[in-house]
């Protein structure tokens, strides 16, 4: 369970959560009754989610990169 804010809708796939509103009471109550209801697959979430740190520092450098790549056009 997670709120649709920032970056986490990139990293939260379907099969591993579910995103509700920010500060949405009745959509966090409705997808706790539905997590709880849900079959979820442990295996494929692990699977899916597991990264090693090699690949982490890699996705951290490349957004570092893209965001000074940003910041000097917007100096320009």
């Amino acid at each position: 369970m997670a709120s649709r804010v920032g970056g986490i809708p990139e990293i939260l796939p379907p099969e591993a959560g579910i995103l509700v509103p920010p500060r949405d009471a009745d959509a966090l109550a409705a997808a706790l009754r539905s997590a709880l209801d849900r079959e979820w697959d442990p295996a494929r979430i692990a699977a899916e989610q597991s990264r090693s740190w090699d690949q982490v520092a890699d996705e951290t450098f490349k957004v570092c990169e893209e965001a000074l790549r940003a910041a000097g056009k917007a100096r320009r």
